[in-house]
């Protein structure tokens, strides 16, 4: 047993005291609720964990992050290459990929030719590079660098290569993609805008620009990326033969007409995270002869999105204890505005994060959330910020483990970036990600491994210390957050809820303090809105990447009460 493990249950041993909903409705109100035995089994994963784009050990800066290279976190680069990533100027980048394209023309180095591809990567990897460099379209005569025309041209081919690899049609990744090898990023000094050395999809990609409304009654703008699925054709741009001085245009627009699923990723995710689920759903539709277009966004300081410091939307929101949480509706709102779906939304659809999202969403009654599926979802306990270490009183429960829980994370949003930072987010005790991700996947998975490798590789990719105080203020305010508490009409909030609810909650997804299957089944003893509740045997919290197909079939069936619009 993991020492984690055994401290976790030993102070659940010390919790004593509950709170209660009350008595559950009339059976005649209650909505259907289901438990299903999976039949089939859904591993779809490699063998062997997701490794092929190893950074050359001679870039990177171990020290610098006080961790061990040979860990899927550390990408931080050496200090001359983040200098460069920190200037954000492509035409700078590529000169000094020159020089060092010259350099190793002269000496033979291999570590100066892996030097040369990085800092040609650096012109187009960051968001912030990739913004100038796109609308400069860089040719020969615009490097000022003292290289010869050669190792110019060498530079540029490698960036706009990289560029292409990056930001064209899925069909141009996957031939050209593992040919580049290793590309360079920096996201402590440019976070990348697209994904780089992680798997990735075969749903192309876009970049969108949604207003959010703030707290105070302004507007901020947010870039963020989403992926497309669709039973429809996408316009796919094409790739030209000479591709210098040709900048790949942001694609995957939707198709004109048919209703639309906005998926919300879970905590600290990508929009990746959806892509079985995707597919699953997309090849429903198709059996089923139906239209369907999918769209899924990275949420706001996560995935490729912008990064925001969380004091900014702390002070316009006056520092509520749901502000971020606030913050992450009002961006799904701009979304669905800022793609004029509105009128064509069938559902709104998540995990975890994304399952609260929904509920919330479906509690603000919004005209477009005509359906909500949550899994796995967040905040549907009651919110531990109620949990005391001893003398609880009324509405409060003694719960030594929530109550640290709610301590941690919030001190941990609120520190300033450190030399040991970084190591501690991803292995630093109880509130870090690689002692978190063993509740991920269920146990007896064969792809959790895997798995949990890919997960800390791609926020290896895309830390910086604006993205680790955004997660742990989301993970603070999920803890305090409840769907449970009661608002000032006397009603408790899940029961705002009026479009069709299809709740869904995994056996395995069942661990001290955050047992979601017991607090699921709960909430489902006091749903008597439309919809029906259903619970998966054999199933962990990431239901989606387990168990897509299955999880598709259960939303599809749900979507076709009434059926969906024929596509005739």
């Amino acid at each position: 047993m993991h020492a984690k493990h055994a401290l976790w249950i030993f102070a659940s041993l010390l919790s004593t005291g509950c709170l209660e909903l009350g008595p559950p409705p009339p059976e005649a109100a209650l909505r259907p609720e289901l438990t299903v035995r999976p039949t089939v089994d859904e591993t779809l994963c490699d063998d062997a964990p997701f490794d092929a784009f190893s950074p050359p050990l001679a870039l990177l800066d171990g020290h610098g992050v006080d961790c061990d290279l040979d860990e899927p976190y550390c990408f931080a680069l050496q200090a001359d290459l983040r200098a460069v990533a920190a200037r954000r100027e492509p035409r700078v980048a590529l000169a000094r990929s020159a020089e060092a394209f010259d350099e190793h023309d002269r000496t033979g180095d291999e570590d100066t030719l892996a030097r040369a591809r990085a800092l040609a990567d650096l012109a187009v990897t960051g968001s912030r590079a990739w913004a100038a460099f796109s609308l400069d379209a860089p040719v020969a005569q615009d490097v000022e660098a003292a290289a010869s025309d050669a190792s110019v041209r060498r530079a540029l081919e490698r960036a706009y290569e990289v560029a292409w690899a990056l930001r064209g049609p899925p069909s141009h990744r996957a031939q050209h993609r593992a040919g580049l090898g290793w590309i360079a990023v920096s996201a402590e000094d440019d976070p990348p805008a697209r994904p780089v050395n992680v798997p990735i999809g075969d749903h192309p990609q876009r970049d969108l620009w949604p207003a959010v409304a703030l707290g105070d009654g302004t507007r901020r703008v947010v870039r963020t990326r989403a992926l497309v699925a669709s039973t429809e054709p996408i316009a796919r741009p094409e790739v030209p033969e000479r591709r210098v001085g040709a900048v790949p245009p942001d694609g995957a627009p939707l198709p004109a007409d048919g209703p639309v699923l906005l998926h919300v990723p879970g905590h600290s995710s990508l929009a990746e995270e959806a892509a079985p689920l995707m597919t699953a759903l997309i090849d429903e539709a198709r059996r089923d002869g139906r239209a369907l277009t999918i769209v899924t966004v990275d949420l706001p300081s996560a995935g490729y999105a912008e990064r925001i410091d969380p004091d900014e939307i702390l002070a316009a929101a006056d520092h509520a204890d749901d502000a971020l949480l606030r913050f992450h509706d009002a961006f799904l709102v701009g979304v669905v505005e800022a793609l004029g779906i509105e009128d064509r939304i069938a559902a709104v659809i998540g995990g975890s994060l994304g399952g609260n999202l929904a509920l919330r969403l479906g509690e603000l009654d919004l005209p477009w959330v005509r359906r909500v599926v949550a899994w796995s979802p967040a905040s549907i306990d009651f919110s531990w910020s109620r949990a005391r270490v001893a003398g609880a009183g009324d509405d409060e429960f003694n719960d030594l483990v929530k109550h640290e829980a709610v301590r941690l994370t919030r001190d941990e949003s609120e520190h300033p970036e450190a030399h040991d930072s970084r190591r501690d987010y991803f292995v630093g005790g109880l509130t870090s990600v690689s002692e978190q991700a063993g509740y991920w996947y269920r146990d007896g998975w064969a792809c959790k491994e895997a798995m949990i490798h890919e997960g800390l590789l791609q926020l290896g990719e895309i830390y910086d210390p604006r993205f680790r105080r955004w997660h742990y203020r989301v993970a603070y305010e999920q803890l305090v957050f409840s769907h449970l508490e009661v608002e000032d009409d006397g009603r408790r909030r899940f029961e705002r809820i009026s479009a069709p609810l299809l709740l869904l909650a995994g056996e395995e997804d069942d661990s001290v303090p955050m047992s979601t299957w017991s607090f699921a089944h709960r909430l489902a003893a006091h749903l008597t809105g439309p919809g029906r509740s259903v619970f998966l045997e054999g199933t962990g919290h990431a239901m989606h990447s387990e168990r897509p197909r299955m999880v598709g079939a259960l939303i599809w069936a749900f979507l076709r009460e009434p059926a969906l619009p024929s596509r005739e």
